[in-house]
């Protein structure tokens, strides 16, 4: 099952690509150049589990505080 543009359009916006992003897959899908699409999604994805992991190293920061205050 094929979804439609904009479906896709509006699951990469909620996975936080920017417009640009957006238009760069879309352009790859209308070539069909499905490397190129993997690619961007790829790209997005290594990006989001950056982000998460510093996050993470922030959040373990504030629970090392917590910690002291508490012991």
């Amino acid at each position: 099952m094929t979804q439609g543009m904009e479906s896709i359009r509006e699951n990469l916006r909620d996975a936080g690509c920017d417009r640009d992003t957006v238009e760069r897959f879309c352009a790859c899908r209308d070539r069909g150049d499905i490397p190129g699409q993997l690619h961007i999604l790829n790209e997005q994805r290594r990006q989001l589990v950056e982000m998460a992991h510093e996050v993470q190293n922030r959040l373990a920061c504030l629970d090392y505080l917590r910690y002291s205050y508490n012991k």
